[in-house]
């Protein structure tokens, strides 16, 4: 029996049965939700993770009549949703609070690959292929290529256009593709720095920044600051004790508020509705505005284009204005980080007025709704298979 009929069994209305599905669509379920708290949350022990997997099982059972069958690929992405509120339910010690999350709906046309896309990139095996993908696809990038040709090709941009290395530097410190081989040729070096798709992925992994940075330059802290860090600095920040002060400029309410909503990406609702924070939407709104101004990605934009037109220039404006560049950001900040699309827009925006590109919400709700950007992915790989085995 499949997992899709699996679901429809567990939402009957025969307890029974529904109890003998639910058993088998954890036999994956378990498995989804032990490594996203692996990959996600750093600061659990075994006996903390087992709990939590027993608890994220406990209320999608109790659940089960609330929950609408938006196929497999919805009740795995609820199953991550709800982990990520019991592993913060862990971190606060303050258990049995937990409530449901809405999911966004999934197209069932979209299911295979998205079910394959929340277990690929969850798989320690491979846990570049999502991302290889993803680069091909949006950046450009020759599929041809492995993801360790793409980082070499990276770095020789890195080192041209970032930092100003002379060509016979970056040969030095690239060296040979492969022990006993030949170093890299002038033409093959030039054919990469001028590529658009190669800028395109230095643009990108300038620009893309995890939610960890984000959260530790908003609130001042070090470079260095690890996201275990900053769950026990929202301990701290939930029952301060005296003796210890919130980050300079900040309150430790509005320490535990930043940390909810820019590390965890929580939605201005769930914030609201935490009566442990006791904050008012104007106040919420406020400080969002102040937190969104200290955001790198314009100033990051800025830099990027200053330094591709110092050390080439070349116009690269074509090559940012491209929406793949974009859209690969998008791809990460919504598949990877799971943030909502406006905290996503809030981030992208100023970076793309940067450079006269207009990302607007609706631009962007539209790539991201019934996972078209998914879907272009998955016709990308589709085509890549296709041309493999003709």
């Amino acid at each position: 029996m499949d997992d899709l009929r699996n679901l429809e069994i567990y939402l009957s209305d025969d307890e029974r049965a529904a109890q003998q599905a639910f058993d088998r669509l954890m036999r994956v379920g378990n498995c989804v939700i032990r490594a996203y708290l692996n990959r996600q949350v750093s600061r659990l022990n075994f006996d903390d993770i087992e709990d939590i997997v027993l608890q994220v099982k406990l209320n999608i059972w109790r659940a089960r009549g609330h929950i609408k069958n938006n196929g497999v690929a919805a009740f795995m992405q609820l199953l991550r949703k709800t982990s990520r509120n019991c592993a913060l339910d862990v971190i606060l010690n303050r258990r049995n609070t937990i409530e449901i999350d809405d999911v966004d709906d999934l197209s069932e046309t979209d299911q295979p690959f998205t079910e394959d896309f929340i277990h690929t990139i969850l798989d320690s095996k491979e846990p570049n292929i999502v991302h290889h993908l993803a680069d091909s696809c949006f950046l450009g990038l020759n599929p041809d290529f492995s993801s360790g040709m793409h980082r070499r090709q990276l770095l020789a941009a890195q080192y041209y256009y970032q930092d100003g290395l002379s060509w016979s530097q970056i040969v030095q410190i690239l060296g040979a593709e492969e022990l006993g081989k030949a170093q890299i040729t002038r033409e093959k070096l030039d054919s990469w720095l001028l590529d658009p798709a190669v800028i395109r992925y230095m643009c990108f992994t300038e620009l893309y920044k995890l939610t960890v940075e984000i959260t530790a330059l908003i609130l001042g802290l070090p470079e260095s600051t690890s996201h275990q860090d900053l769950s026990k600095l929202l301990q701290t920040a939930i029952h301060p004790n005296g003796a210890e002060l919130p980050p300079s400029g900040w309150t430790w309410r509005e320490t535990a508020v930043i940390i909810f909503k820019y590390l965890y990406a929580l939605l201005d609702k769930t914030i609201l509705s935490n009566t442990k924070i006791e904050i008012t939407e104007e106040e919420l709104l406020e400080l969002t505005v102040r937190c969104d101004a200290l955001l790198p990605f314009s100033k990051c934009m800025s830099v990027l284009m200053n330094d591709l037109s110092r050390n080439s220039g070349l116009n690269h404006s074509d090559t940012v204005l491209h929406s793949g560049l974009w859209k690969r950001l998008v791809f990460e900040y919504r598949y990877i980080e799971e943030l909502p699309h406006r905290d996503i827009h809030n981030y992208l925006n100023p970076a793309a007025e940067q450079v006269g590109y207009k990302l607007t919400l609706a631009m962007l709700n539209a790539w991201i709704s019934s996972d078209r950007m998914l879907q272009q992915v998955r016709n990308f790989r589709a085509r890549r298979e296709e041309s493999i085995y003709e």
